[in-house]
């Protein structure tokens, strides 16, 4: 069962990412916002009672944030700058920047769950592919590893798996990794190839990936490393995704229909559809309501830590959430 339990103009322009602090109450957004006749990105912190935007943020490209498994470091970063923001979410001390490089692309930040260490990725005129590792509660610089990534996709919730694309390979690669030994495990080549998102199965080696057209949503199981094994593909054009903690899988499309899958039955078992949200209140200006209707397509999707409530990031900048049966 999906059914909608409130839904907020969180943000006046077009949606990026959404996510849940470790209380399940506080989130995360990000959006694109026109600032006269510019674009500048805004991410937002609102809750506990979801009304009320605690932190606010503005930067100049839209790009995903970082947030440690224990909610205390939000990490941002300019994408063609060299810069990472680094926000202590408790306001106890001001926020960071950290110059990586100048002029670097940073890209694919993740923490280590149960650690304030960040992985990124930094591109630059000395080489492309710089694999970074940096615990934030000390001084920069972090720790240059000896591998060249072209992007990192995932890490699991134990923090032992990783999943990433080498550089240097024509076709899209996905590399499953042991990051306590440090170590690739499998490698294989996906049949379709495109732009990926992934997250691993909150206990299980499966890690589901997301993109457009005849890739769509596909799930690799992992128990054979020899030959990684695929339960379910379903071709489409979707965004984002998210497992719950009993093992589901969410999903969001750009028709905006959000999808809980059973994935070792490799079929759905609820939809729900964002078309409907209609005029929103803007939650800092809750005077004002939206002059039309929200762009029901869906950005992004993120699960509550009791996997209770979905929050999906439409499109036009409304976060709805949805109560999981």
């Amino acid at each position: 069962m999906l059914r909608i339990e409130s839904a907020y103009r969180v943000h006046d322009g077009q949606g990026g990412f959404v996510g849940f602090f470790p209380d399940g109450r506080t989130l995360w957004s990000t959006a694109q916002e026109r600032d006269g006749y510019d674009l500048e990105c805004v991410l937002k912190v609102w809750g506990p009672d979801r009304g009320v935007v605690l932190h606010r943020r503005e930067f100049d490209y839209d790009c995903p944030a970082a947030l440690s498994s224990d909610g205390r470091y939000l990490a941002w970063h300019r994408l063609t700058k060299g810069i990472i923001r680094l926000i202590r979410c408790d306001q106890t001390e001001p926020d960071r920047e950290v110059l990586v490089g100048d002029e670097a692309m940073i890209h694919s930040p993740l923490f280590v769950p149960g650690t304030h260490d960040l992985m990124f990725i930094v591109d630059d005129y000395e080489a492309e592919g710089q694999w970074w590792r940096w615990d934030v509660t000390t001084d920069w610089p972090g720790r240059r590893l000896g591998h060249r990534v072209s992007r990192l996709l995932a890490v699991s919730p134990d923090g032992r798996r990783l999943a990433l694309c080498p550089a240097g390979t024509e076709t899209l690669v996905i590399e499953y990794w042991d990051l306590s030994e440090f170590r690739p495990l499998a490698r294989f080549t996906p049949p379709e190839t495109g732009g990926r998102k992934a997250v691993w199965h909150p206990t299980r080696p499966l890690l589901a990936t997301t993109g457009y057209g005849d890739q769509g949503l596909e799930v690799w199981d992992f128990t054979d490393l020899a030959s990684p094994r695929r339960p379910l593909h379903d071709p489409g054009n979707y965004n984002h995704q998210a497992f719950l903690p009993d093992g589901r899988l969410v999903t969001a499309h750009e028709s905006g229909e959000l999808t809980v899958w059973d994935v070792d039955a490799g079929r759905r078992v609820a939809t729900a559809s964002t078309a409907e949200l209609g005029q929103l209140k803007l939650v800092e200006e809750p005077d004002q309501i939206t002059v039309t209707q929200d762009e029901p397509g869906l950005a992004s999707v993120a699960v509550s830590p009791d996997g209770r409530t979905v929050a999906a990031m439409t499109y036009g900048g409304a976060v709805a959430l949805f109560e999981v049966g």
